[in-house]
């Protein structure tokens, strides 16, 4: 697991530079990234990514996308686990 970070940090910052920051791979390697950072334990790397995902693919593919969905889905199960008296549906 301690190896994926850089790996997936460097697929992000390869993405930034050729493609962009607000290019749909881009936000995808955000995502991910993100979804690495939850499994860490890493709460506020992982919220900030969600949200950039999110709102760059709203930008980018509207709100109906799936891509853009699944980032919103993601930052709102995340937004949930710390609300007092929420239960998560699987």
């Amino acid at each position: 697991l301690a190896e994926a970070e850089p790996l997936l940090k460097r697929a992000l910052e390869g993405k930034e530079v050729s493609l962009g920051q607000n290019h749909t791979e881009t936000l995808s390697s955000c995502h991910v990234l993100a979804t690495w950072h939850k499994k860490c334990g890493r709460r506020a790397e992982c919220e900030e990514l969600l949200r950039r995902a999110f709102e760059g693919r709203e930008a980018q593919l509207g709100l109906e996308h799936p891509e853009t969905m699944s980032s919103l889905d993601a930052l709102t199960q995340l937004l949930l686990e710390d609300a007092p008296g929420t239960y998560m549906v699987s």
